[in-house]
C-alpha cells in the first residue's frame, strides 16, 4: 500500500514539474525537486564516514587513480601555427564532413591535422585511408583506451605553436582558424574562445552560446570546454588529459586555464557541436560510470598542487571547484541516495584538503554549496544543487 501510495505521489510530482516547466516556473519547478527529494530519497546511513564513502563508490566502480602529469616534446622551432587534435571512434557518419570542415579553412596559417584512430570497430580505419597522401593530415591508430588517450596519442609530440580539440563528430565554423589566430598573435595570449553553435545530427544549426566581445579578457569569462580555442602548445609541455575516465574536460577549468596567463575572445562563431544520443554527455547520467567525475576531481586537484595550479589563480579555482562539485552532483543523484551521499562525504574532505585555509566565495550562487560542504549539511547541499544553480 505506502508502495503504491509512494508512486501516485511521485507521478503528481511529475507532473508538476512538467507544468512549471511549461509556464516557465523554473524557480518553483527546483523547489518542488528538492522536497521531493527529501521525501522519498533518504541515504540509508546518513553519518558516512569517508571511509565508508570510499568504499562504497570503489566497490559500484572503481578509481583508475591517473595523473594529468607528464612529459610532451614540443618541437622548436614550430613547424606550423595550428596542430588539430582529433580523436576518431564510432563516427563513420560524421567523420568525413569533420575533417573537410578542416580541410577546406580559409587562412593565410599553417596548421595539421592529426587524427587518432582509437580503435574504431566501425569503417572510421578504412575511411582514414583516404586521407594517407594528405600531407595536411597524420593519422595515428592505436587500440581503443578511450578519448583522453587518443587525444593524447596526440600531443605527445607537438609541432604546432597553438593546439586545438575538434570531436570527430563536430565541425570547425568557416574561417575558425583564421579569426582565432588572428586574435591570438594580434594579443599575444595563451588560450583564444569564440563562440560555439549547436546542430542536430542532419546539420541543422541552432542556439549555443557566444562570447560577448572581441579583445582581451580573463579565465572567468571562459568556458570549460576544450573544443572552441586555441591554445599555446607550451601550457601541454607538463600536462596531458586523465586516462581512464570520463568528463575529460575538467582538465581545462582546473589545469589548463589556471595554469594559462593571457586570454582573448571573439564573438564569431568558430565551431558547430552536434548534438549526439550517443555521446558521453547525453549518456553519462545513468551510467554508474558517471562517479568518474568526483575521481577526476579529486585526481587534479592532486596535480594542480604538485604543479602549482592552485596558486597561480586561487579565486577562480576555488569557484571552479564548487561548480564543479554541483556538475558532479548533477551526472550522478539519479543513480541512488546513497552514491549521492558519498560523493558529498568526498567533497566535503576536497574541500576542507585544499581550501578550507583562506579561500573565500565571492560568487552568489555559490555561497551555499561554501557553506553546505563547510558545514558538512547534506540537506543544505542537495538544496542548493536543485535552487541555486
Amino acid at each position: 500500500m505506502k508502495a503504491k501510495k509512494k508512486k501516485i505521489v511521485v507521478n503528481i510530482s511529475v507532473f508538476i514539474l512538467k507544468v512549471c516547466r511549461r509556464l516557465r516556473l523554473g524557480a518553483w519547478a527546483k523547489v518542488w525537486s528538492y522536497w521531493l527529494m527529501r521525501m522519498f530519497e533518504r541515504p540509508k546511513n546518513i553519518n558516512m564516514t569517508l571511509e565508508e564513502a570510499e568504499k562504497l563508490l570503489q566497490a559500484i566502480y572503481p578509481d583508475h587513480f591517473s595523473s594529468a602529469l607528464c612529459e610532451n616534446m614540443i618541437i622548436k622551432p614550430a613547424e606550423y601555427d595550428l596542430q588539430v587534435v582529433v580523436p576518431v571512434y564510432k563516427v563513420e557518419s560524421f567523420l568525413e564532413e569533420c575533417l573537410q570542415s578542416v580541410l577546406d579553412q580559409k587562412t593565410k596559417y599553417s596548421y595539421h591535422i592529426v587524427a587518432v584512430n582509437d580503435g574504431s570497430p566501425d569503417k572510421c580505419g578504412e575511411l582514414l585511408k583516404k586521407y594517407e597522401n594528405d600531407e595536411r593530415i597524420t593519422v595515428i591508430t592505436q587500440e581503443n583506451r578511450g578519448l583522453s588517450s587518443a587525444r593524447n596519442a596526440a600531443l605527445n609530440i607537438i609541432r604546432a605553436k597553438y593546439i586545438t580539440f575538434l570531436d570527430s563528430d563536430d565541425l570547425l565554423a568557416p574561417y575558425a582558424i583564421e579569426r582565432l589566430l588572428d586574435a591570438a598573435y594580434k594579443y599575444d595570449v595563451d588560450i583564444v574562445e569564440g563562440s560555439y553553435r549547436r546542430r542536430t545530427i542532419d546539420g541543422k544549426l541552432f542556439s549555443g552560446e557566444r562570447c560577448l566581445y572581441n579583445g582581451v579578457s580573463s579565465r572567468e569569462k571562459l568556458k570549460g570546454f576544450s573544443c572552441m580555442k586555441v591554445i599555446k602548445a607550451e601550457i601541454f609541455e607538463h600536462i596531458h588529459f586523465p586516462e581512464g575516465y570520463w568528463f575529460e574536460d575538467t582538465l581545462m577549468g582546473m589545469l589548463v586555464i589556471p595554469l594559462a596567463q593571457s586570454f582573448a575572445t571573439i564573438k564569431d562563431d568558430v565551431y558547430y557541436y552536434t548534438c549526439n544520443a550517443n555521446s558521453i554527455s547525453f549518456m553519462s547520467y545513468d551510467s554508474y560510470k558517471s562517479i568518474d567525475g568526483v575521481y577526476i576531481t579529486r585526481s587534479l586537484l592532486m596535480d594542480a598542487k604538485k604543479c602549482g595550479a592552485l596558486e597561480t589563480a586561487p579565486e577562480y579555482q576555488y569557484h571552479h571547484f564548487l561548480q564543479q562539485i554541483r556538475n558532479n552532483w548533477m551526472r550522478t543523484h539519479r543513480l541512488s541516495s546513497d552514491i549521492e551521499l558519498a560523493m558529498f562525504v568526498i567533497a566535503c574532505d576536497l574541500w576542507e584538503k585544499y581550501f578550507s585555509k583562506g579561500s573565500h566565495c565571492a560568487k552568489k550562487h555559490l555561497m551555499n554549496m561554501e557553506s553546505a560542504l563547510m558545514t558538512k549539511d547534506f540537506n543544505k547541499f542537495r538544496k542548493t544543487c536543485c535552487v541555486d544553480f
